[in-house]
Order: structure tokens, then sequence, then C-alpha cells
């Protein structure tokens, strides 16, 4: 008996002498029985499946015969096929992958609150498998800080679905007076436009003949105090035009009419 691969030599002695003669042991390699696990749409049974080469008599654990078989359903399987050194086995795991769950993120969200925009978050109702949102980002949630329409995107190997939430912002709510009174009594002394949802707003006045009486810009307008060159301006009606913005809009909006200046 032999225990290692190796050349081994042989001496026989016999009545008219001794002969001589030499063996080769070499030690036989074979990769092993294996079988990958295998991943299938719900749609995709039944799977077909091959076992590797090298081997015979090929025997699964659903019953069939051969290098290849059908599996028709998710579960645990076995093959066992021969090899020079014997019987070899191995087991494997067939699965079956879910489609995507049909999901929600809203059908509408709002930045306002108490007349300011606030940040707002967006998430679905059930956890996914992933996550791809119309901005970019691939976390389960995400802040939405501006006006507009949101869409979310999961996908697996056998299935994608979308849904989109529109976000609105705060109402656009702007009020112009046709009159005002400054004669320093505190009430209506100034002509202004009061509201919520606008900004970068833009005030010019004119009186009658087309002069510019008055203009102002920015976030929060102060207001005409009904004097021009520092000093009172006749009564009389005057023209106004007030232009301003959206959030998040590059659009700028117009508003013009008369207002009536009373002493």
């Amino acid at each position: 008996a032999v225990s290692a691969p190796g050349a081994y030599w042989v001496k026989v002695m016999y009545g008219c002498g001794e002969i001589y003669d030499t063996l080769r042991v070499s030690l036989h390699t074979e990769a092993p029985l294996q079988m990958a696990d295998t991943a299938v749409c719900a749609a995709g049974f039944p799977v077909s499946l091959q076992a590797p080469d090298g081997f015979s008599d090929y025997t699964w654990s659903n019953g069939a015969m051969g290098k290849s078989t059908e599996m028709a359903q998710p579960g645990r399987y076995e093959i066992v096929a021969m090899s020079v050194c014997g019987p070899q086995r191995d087991s494997f795991t067939v699965s079956s992958i879910a489609d995507i769950p049909g999901f929600s993120i809203g059908d509408t969200a709002a930045l306002c609150q108490d007349g300011d925009l606030v940040p707002v978050k967006l998430l679905p109702d059930v956890p996914l498998p992933s996550y791809e949102w119309s901005t970019g980002e691939t976390t389960p949630q995400i802040t939405a800080i501006k006006p507009g329409i949101y869409s979310l995107t999961s996908h697996n190997a056998c299935d994608e679905k979308t849904d989109e939430v529109v976000v609105d912002g705060c109402p656009l709510s702007i009020y112009v007076p046709n009159i005002f009174s400054p004669d320093g009594d505190g009430l209506n002394d100034r002509f202004m436009a009061y509201g919520q949802g606008a900004e970068d707003l833009q005030l010019e006045i004119y009186d009658r003949w087309g002069s510019l009486v008055f203009r102002e810009e920015g976030g929060v307008l102060e207001g005409w105090d009904g004097t021009w060159r520092g000093k009172p301006a006749p009564a009389g009606v005057y023209a106004y035009f007030l232009t301003y913005k959206v959030p998040f809009s590059e659009k700028r909006n117009k508003r013009s009419g008369n207002l009536t200046l009373m002493r």
C-alpha cells in the first residue's frame, strides 16, 4: 500500500536472477459538484437548471435524472452525481423574486404653514427594495423645499413601479386698496400691497401726467406715505403698477390700477 503520490519500484528475484519495474502513482483531483443558488422572477417558473460538466449519473431531488431539469416552484433542492472518485452531492436554493408592492407617496403635500414656506418630508407608505427620486436622491425619504411634482421609482430584477406627488407652496393672496388718506391719524396713512405668497415686489406710482412720484422694491414694502419730493402730494387719482414673483419661479407677475389720495 502507498500513502502518497510518487514513483515506486519493485524488484522480483527468481532462480535465474532478478528483474525490476517502476510504477508511478499520481493523485487525481477534480472540481467539486457545486450548484449556485438561483433567484427567479415569479413569472419565470418553471426554471431550467443545468448541472456542471465532469460528472455522470445525475440524480435530482425532484426525481429527475440527467444533466438538466426544471424546477416548478421555489425550494431547497439537492443533486447527486458520480465522479471518478465516487458520488458527490450538493444542495442549492431556488427562490422567487417578489413583485414590488403597490405604494404611495401621497397625492398632494403643502409647504405652507401659517403663511410661511416650510420643508415637507416625502416617503412611501411601505418599505421598498430600492429608491430613485426625481431629485436624484436614493434614500427612503427626502425633504421637499420648493413646490413641484416629485416622483419615486422602485425596481428590482423583475418589476418597477412609480408614484408621484404634487407639492404646493403657500397660496398667493395680495390685496391692493384703491384709496388712502395720509393725514397722520394712524389709519390708512400709507398706500401699500398686503398679502402673502409673493416675493421680490416692486411698486411704482404715477400721477395723472405720467410722472413717477414713488418707487419701492424689496421683500416687504413700507408703502407710499403720500409725499413727493419731500412735500405732501396733492389729492387726486394716481396710477399704481405692482410686480412680484411667486417663490421658486422666475416669472414676474403684474398688477395695476388706480388709487385715490384723499386729504
